[in-house]
C-alpha cells in the first residue's frame, strides 16, 4: 500500500549544526498489520514517521500511497493522503482540554463532507469501540491520561482511515494503559494498517505483526519473525503475592503474613505493638518501606499478569475493509448545530463570560454555521437527557426584591408566600408546593475501604409528590409506604453515572441502587430508595409534601 524509497531528511540544512536524521531509507508497508519502528531516542524513528504520514518535509526521495507517487511534503497529493486516509494518534494528545470528548472527535470530522447526522453516528460509533461512549460529555481535561489518548485515537478512527500513525503513543502513561492503548491498536490493525513508533522492545515483540528498527537514521533491521513468548506486565507499584512464598504467623499480638522471594536472605526485624502505634526495628539494611492500602506497593492476590498473542488471534474485527464508510472531499468546514451550540455552553460557563463579551462571543461563533435544513433536522433530535434537569409539569418561580426597594428594610420571601398560595387556591388548580432548595442528595459508599467514604452527588432533579407517578412506570422495586421511603426515576440515576468518578464507576446498572440510602447536607433526612421507575420525568417521589 505504501512504498518509501530512498527517503532523506536533513536539519538545519546548509548550516554548521546541519544533521541528516534519515540516509536513504527505503521499505514498503502492507495494507494492513502493525508494524513498529522501533529505535532509542534520537535514532530517526519520529522523523520517518512524520516524514511517510506527510507531518513534515523530506529533502529527497518519494512516498507513494496506493499507486499515487508524492516526492514533497506539503503537496496537495498528500494533503489529499492525509484527509482522506491517514490518522494520527501523539504521545502527547493534542486535544483540547476544554471542550467534551465528543466534541474533539467531531472536529476531526470537519474536513469531511457528511452530513450532520452521518458526523454525529461516526463520533458516537468511534468513542464505542474505544469504550468511552460513557465520558462523551466529559470535559477532555478531566479525563486521565489512558482516558485522553482513547479519545485521541477515537478522533482518528472516526475518519475510517486506511492507516494509522502512532508515535509513541504510551510514553505518558502507565503500565495497565500502555497494555490497553496496545490492545486497542492491535485490534484496529486486523482491519487496516497501524504504524507505531516505540522505543519498548517488549511491546514491540509483543504486540507487532512487523519490526523496522532504526539506527541513527538507517534502517538496521526488517524481521517478521522472532520468538514471541508471553507478555509479563511491568507493573513497578504492585507486589503480586503469586510470585512469593506466602507464609502467616499468628498470635496474640499480630497476624503476620510474609511475602519472600525465593533465595531472599531472611530478616531481622522486631515489631512493638502499642494501642496507637505500630514500632518496626530492623537491623537489616536493605530498603525498608511503608505503605497504607491505598499507596504503592500495592499488593495483589494471584500472579503478575501477562498476556499471551492467542487473546488477539482469537478476536474478531469489528468491521471488514469493504464495510469501512466511503470517505468524500470536503468543501465546507462548518460546524454542526448540535455540537457547536452544547461546546457554546461550555465555553461561556467555564470562561464566565457576560453581558455584551458573550452576546459578541455567541455571533462570532454563529458566523462558523455552514448547514443544510437535513443538517438541521438531524441536529434538532437531541436526547431530552443532554439538556432538561427538571421535570416538565414543575413550574419555578423566582421572587426579586424590585428595584425600588430599600436594601436598609429587613425581608423575607415567607411575606410573601402566603398570598401568593391565597391566589392560587383561588385559581381551582391542582397543584403541589415544592421549595426550592440548594442542599441535594448525595449517595455515600464504602466499597474501597482503601479510600475510605465516597460520595457522589444526585444532582438534576425535582422532588415529586407520589401521587403524580403512575405505579406502572416502576421497573425495579415497589411503591413507598413511608415517608423516609422514595422512588428514584432512572434518568436521575443515569445523569450522575454519566459524569466521572470513583463511586460512578461503581454502579454497574439502575437497579444497583435499589435499597441504597442517600442523604441530605445539614438535613435529618436519609431515605431509602425502595423503587426505581421510568416516568420519563428527571425527578424523585417520595410521600406527601416535601420533608426537607
Amino acid at each position: 500500500m505504501i512504498s518509501i524509497k530512498d527517503l532523506k531528511k536533513t536539519y538545519s540544512s546548509g548550516t554548521k549544526s546541519a544533521e541528516e536524521v534519515l540516509h536513504g531509507v527505503s521499505f514498503s508497508l502492507p495494507e494492513k498489520g502493525f508494524v513498529c519502528i522501533l529505535g532509542r531516542s534520537g535514532s530517526g524513528k519520529t522523523s520517518l514517521l512524520n516524514a511517510i504520514g506527510g507531518l513534515d518535509s523530506f529533502d529527497s526521495g518519494s512516498v507513494e500511497v496506493d499507486g499515487t507517487r508524492i516526492t514533497r511534503s506539503g503537496s496537495r497529493e498528500m494533503e489529499k493522503q492525509r484527509n482522506a486516509n491517514f490518522g494520527y494518534v501523539f504521545q502527547n494528545y493534542y486535544l483540547l482540554p476544554e471542550h467534551s470528548a465528543a466534541y474533539n472527535v467531531y472536529l476531526g470530522l470537519h474536513s469531511l463532507d457528511l452530513s450532520e447526522r452521518e458526523k454525529l453516528k461516526r463520533v458516537e460509533d468511534a468513542l464505542r469501540k474505544v469504550d468511552m461512549l460513557r465520558f462523551r460529555k466529559r470535559l477532555v481535561g478531566e479525563l486521565s491520561g489512558g482516558q485522553q489518548q482513547r479519545i485521541a485515537i477515537a478522533r482518528a478512527i472516526a475518519k475510517s482511515p486506511k492507516v494509522i500513525f502512532a508515535d509513541e503513543p504510551t510514553g505518558n502513561l502507565d503500565e495497565e494503559s500502555t497494555l490497553n492503548i496496545c490492545s486497542l491498536l492491535k485490534n484496529l490493525s486486523k482491519t487496516g494498517l497501524v504504524v507505531m513508533v516505540t522505543h519498548e522492545e517488549r511491546l514491540a515483540d509483543f504486540f507487532a505483526d512487523r519490526i523496522i528498527t532504526i539506527e541513527d537514521g538507517n534502517i538496521a533491521g526488517d524481521s517478521t519473525d522472532w520468538e514471541r513468548g508471553a507478555l509479563v506486565s511491568a507493573d513497578k507499584n504492585s507486589v503480586y503475592a503469586g510470585d512469593y512464598k506466602d507464609t502467616e504467623f499468628k498470635s496474640d499480638a499480630v497476624n503476620l503474613r510474609v511475602l519472600s522471594a525465593e533465595g531472599a536472605i531472611p530478616a531481622e526485624i522486631t515489631l512493638i505493638v502499642e494501642d496507637g502505634r505500630l514500632i518496626i526495628k530492623t537491623d537489616d539494611k536493605r530498603l525498608v518501606m511503608y505503605s497504607k492500602p491505598c499507596d504503592p506497593p500495592y499488593v495483589k492476590e494471584g500472579s503478575r499478569p501477562k498476556l499471551d498473542r492467542s487473546q488477539f488471534d482469537a478476536v474478531q474485527p469489528e468491521q471488514t475493509e469493504t464495510e469501512r464508510p466511503p470517505l468524500k472531499r470536503s468543501s465546507r468546514a462548518g460546524l454542526g448545530l448540535r455540537m457547536l451550540f452544547a461546546e457554546m455552553r461550555t465555553t461561556a460557563s467555564k470562561k464566565k463570560l457576560r453581558n455584551a463579551a458573550t452576546g459578541l462571543f455567541i455571533v462570532l461563533l454563529s458566523l462558523m454555521l455552514l448547514i443544510s435544513i437535513s443538517d438541521f433536522i438531524a441536529a434538532a433530535k437531541v436526547a431530552p437527557e443532554d439538556f432538561i434537569t427538571s421535570d416538565s409539569h414543575v413550574l419555578e418561580l423566582q421572587f426579586n426584591k424590585g428595584k425600588n426597594f430599600d436594601d436598609r428594610t429587613v425581608w423575607s420571601i415567607s411575606e410573601y408566600v402566603p398570598d401568593f398560595l391565597a391566589l392560587l387556591e383561588d385559581t381551582g388548580l391542582d397543584y403541589d408546593l415544592i421549595p426550592d432548595t440548594n442542599l441535594r442528595f448525595r449517595y455515600n459508599s464504602s466499597i474501597l475501604p482503601q479510600y475510605g467514604t465516597l460520595w457522589m452527588s444526585m444532582g438534576k432533579y425535582n422532588l415529586v409528590d407520589i401521587k403524580r407517578l403512575d405505579p406502572s412506570t416502576i421497573v425495579y422495586g415497589r411503591m413507598p409506604e413511608r415517608y423516609d421511603e422514595i422512588v428514584v426515576d432512572r434518568w436521575v440515576i443515569k445523569n450522575c453515572t454519566d459524569d466521572d468518578g470513583i463511586v460512578q464507576n461503581l454502579i454497574p446498572d439502575n437497579e444497583f441502587m435499589l435499597g441504597e440510602i442517600i442523604y441530605m447536607d445539614k438535613k435529618n433526612y436519609s431515605p431509602t430508595i425502595v423503587g426505581i421507575c421510568d416516568s420519563g420525568e428527571p425527578s424523585i417521589y417520595q410521600i406527601g409534601r416535601t420533608h426537607v
